[in-house]
C-alpha cells in the first residue's frame, strides 16, 4: 500500500495514458472511448457490476501536487457508486481539487480497433473539465480491495477445518505478523532479488534478438514484478486475482 501511495505521489508514473476519442449515452450512462497511448489495462471477466474502481484525471505536467495524491480512498471504500443522494456528503468531504479534476471510472470494454486498443470507460464525477478530443488522460486504480471480507471469510473457514492442525493459524498470521516469521529460519532475500534482476535483465536483453517472443513473453509486468519481488523478500505472500488480472502482495 505504501508502494501505491508513493507511485500517487510521484506523479503516478506508472499509469497507463488515454486518449480521447468520443462518447455516447447508454441508459442515461455516458459511455467515453479512448485509445491507450501507453501503459497496460486488463479487463475484469466480471462487469455485470461496475465498482468505478479507477481514477481519472488529465494528464498535465505541472509541478503541483496530483490529485490522485489527494483522494481520500477510506472516505469512499464502502460506498457504492454512483452515489445517491444519501451518500452524495460523503463526496463532498473529498479534497476541492479532488471535486473539481477527478472522475471515478469504471473499465467496461477494451477491444482492437484500427491496430489501437480503444478502452471504454463509464465515468461518474463532477470535474470542471471538459473533455476533449485528441486529449490524453491519466488512469490508476483506486486503493480498494473489494475481496477483503470474502478472503478473511475464507481463511477463518480453512481455520475451522483444520481444527487446529495449523500452527500458526491463518487468523494469528493476520492478528501478529511476525507469529510465521518467528517458526522459520531467515530467508536470504537479497541473494534471491539480485538473481531475479539479472534473470530479468537477461530476458530483456534477448528481447529484440527473439523473432519468436518466447523472451518478452517471460519479461514480468511491474505488477508482477512488486508481487515476484515480495514473494523473494518474505516468508509469507499472498497473491490474488485471477489470471491475467493486476496482481499485488502483501
Amino acid at each position: 500500500m505504501n508502494e501505491l501511495w508513493r507511485s500517487r505521489i510521484d506523479g503516478c508514473p506508472d499509469a497507463p495514458i488515454l486518449q480521447y476519442q468520443d462518447f455516447r449515452v447508454i441508459n442515461r450512462v455516458r459511455e467515453h472511448s479512448f485509445h491507450l497511448v501507453s501503459g497496460n489495462l486488463e479487463l475484469s471477466g466480471d462487469k455485470e457490476r461496475a465498482f468505478y474502481d479507477y481514477l481519472l484525471v488529465e494528464d498535465d505536467n505541472g509541478n503541483r501536487i496530483p490529485i490522485e495524491a489527494l483522494f481520500d480512498d477510506i472516505n469512499v471504500s464502502g460506498l457504492v457508486f454512483p452515489l445517491n443522494k444519501f451518500t452524495q456528503n460523503r463526496w463532498l468531504q473529498q479534497h476541492p481539487d479532488v471535486q473539481n479534476g477527478l472522475l471515478l471510472a469504471d473499465l467496461r470494454d477494451i477491444v482492437i480497433e484500427h491496430n489501437k486498443f480503444k478502452v471504454t470507460l463509464w465515468t461518474w464525477g463532477r470535474p470542471k473539465f471538459v473533455f476533449e478530443r485528441g486529449k490524453k488522460y491519466r488512469i490508476s486504480a483506486r486503493l480498494v480491495d473489494f475481496n477483503i471480507n470474502k478472503v478473511l471469510a475464507t481463511l477463518f473457514e480453512l481455520d475451522l477445518r483444520s481444527d487446529g492442525e495449523c500452527d500458526p493459524s491463518f487468523v494469528q498470521l493476520i492478528t501478529d505478523l511476525r507469529s510465521f516469521a518467528l517458526r522459520q529460519p531467515a530467508i536470504d532475500s537479497k541473494l534471491y532479488l539480485q538473481k531475479e534482476t539479472k534473470i530479468q535483465k537477461l530476458f530483456r536483453d534477448f528481447e529484440g534478438l527473439d523473432r519468436g517472443g518466447i523472451a518478452s513473453a517471460l519479461i514480468l509486468k511491474q505488477s508482477q514484478q512488486r508481487a515476484t519481488r515480495r514473494l523473494l523478500s518474505n516468508r509469507l505472500a499472498v497473491i490474488w486475482g485471477p489470471p491475467g488480472m493486476h496482481t499485488d502482495s502483501a
